[in-house]
């Protein structure tokens, strides 16, 4: 029957270094190692080290323990166990850094954690099965450069600060989810990560996830993300402008991925973002302008309502100028419908009965001597009128995918 060191036996062998330790575990190689209830070590620390450390192929618990320091290092570890748990460590200003170590483990699993960061950057994490649930992070999670085996990799936690999700360089032979279902999470960082699996990101992040450069095999389950691109008003200018100057080309690679996945709507939210993020940075004035104003008038093609509102309000102004010139003769009741009836009949010349119809109206409102630049104002009308007609046949292009 194997070996199981508990709670003031693993603070004993603790102290008396790593040589010792990794000596013992030598000697009872399928040992476990268990600490619960336990305030780990005795006396207040600095730091705690477990650095080079290696564990015995048993289970390695550590359940509602209390760590006597704000940093622990399990950085260069050799975890042969079969089973790794820590769990109910609630300390939220402790840092665990698995930095560089190798895990040879069925499952680890880290359950319902409070802690101020998680760090398993540059680790080899094999074949296991790898779980961070129900964790609350306040600085955040790193797993830049680590390398996974085979062994689904999920990830739900909830930030309690300005957290910053690292996994640049990230590789995994297997699938990866990766959940927030609260918080504040900054930077969600994905760059060059190349997964064999599939990938699967929900929840609202304050950020723009960069997965520019990464390869990932399988599909991409984007439904349920939601980001927020984060902008400033330029001083003196009364102009917003992204934060982030890579914020556009993040947000180009977003939408290349849902139309892989042919969500159109999710691609078109991602567009009109990437758009917003390059107003004034990557497009000049004049082009920034427009911008705004495609953005104003139809929010980049995905409203129906807001260009047919001020199509509408187009015409009524039209419609109220026309009333408002000297040259008016129609006094009596209806005139208002007359106007109206010349206003919609002006923009609409593609409609064989509204040719008749203005003249029939003009006639009405100004007899034969309608005002001078009543053909110039009508031009105009016309023309933007038009714009917004074009705006709502792309909204509902987009809208119905006609």
């Amino acid at each position: 029957m194997a070996i199981t060191l508990q709670n003031q036996g693993v603070v004993d062998l603790f102290e008396k270094g790593k040589e010792e330790w990794n000596k013992w575990v030598e000697e009872n190689p399928d040992a476990n190692i268990k600490v619960e209830n336990f305030v780990f070590p005795n006396e207040k620390l600095t730091s705690i080290s477990f650095s080079k450390f290696n564990f015995p192929r048993g289970s390695v618990v550590f359940r509602k323990v209390e760590f006597n320091a704000e940093k622990v290092f399990f950085s260069r570890c050799n975890f042969q166990c079969r089973y790794l748990f820590f769990q109910f460590i609630l300390q939220p200003n402790l840092h665990i850094n698995f930095a560089g170590s190798v895990f040879c483990c069925d499952s680890i699993d880290l359950l319902g954690n409070k802690l101020d960061s998680l760090s398993f950057g540059g680790a080899s994490l094999g074949d296991s099965y790898f779980h961070i649930f129900d964790t609350e992070l306040r600085s955040g999670l790193s797993m830049k450069n680590s390398i996974k085996g085979k062994g689904d990799i999920r990830i739900v936690i909830k930030s309690t600060g300005n957290s910053k999700i690292n996994l640049y360089n990230f590789i995994s032979d297997s699938s990866v989810e990766l959940r927030l279902f609260k918080g504040n999470v900054t930077q969600l960082d994905c760059k060059k990560a190349r997964i064999s699996g599939s990938l699967r990101i929900e929840g609202e992040f304050k950020c723009i996830p960069d997965l520019r450069q990464s390869k990932i095999d399988h599909h991409v389950d984007l439904g349920g993300l939601r980001v927020r691109l984060k902008r400033f008003f330029k001083a003196g200018c009364g102009v917003e402008e992204a934060l982030d100057d890579d914020d556009a080309d993040r947000l180009c690679r977003l939408k290349e991925i849902a139309e892989q996945n042919k969500n159109h709507g999710m691609a078109l939210a991602f567009h009109a973002d990437e758009m917003r993020a390059s107003r004034w940075i990557k497009f000049g004035k004049l082009q920034s302008v427009l911008d705004m104003f495609y953005s104003l008038t139809s929010n980049y093609g995905q409203s129906i309502a807001r260009p047919f509102f001020y199509l509408a309000l187009s015409i009524i102004m039209f419609a109220i100028y026309s009333l408002k010139q000297p040259e008016n003769i129609h006094k009596d009741e209806g005139q208002f419908k007359t106007a109206i009836t010349v206003s919609i009949a002006t923009v609409t010349p593609f409609i064989s009965i509204s040719k008749t119809e203005r003249e029939a109206g003009i006639a009405k409102l100004y007899g034969d001597s309608p005002p001078e630049d009543y053909g110039l104002y009508s031009y105009a009308h016309a023309g933007i009128s038009f714009v917004f007609i074009f705006l709502i046949g792309l909204g509902l292009r987009n809208r119905f995918r006609i």
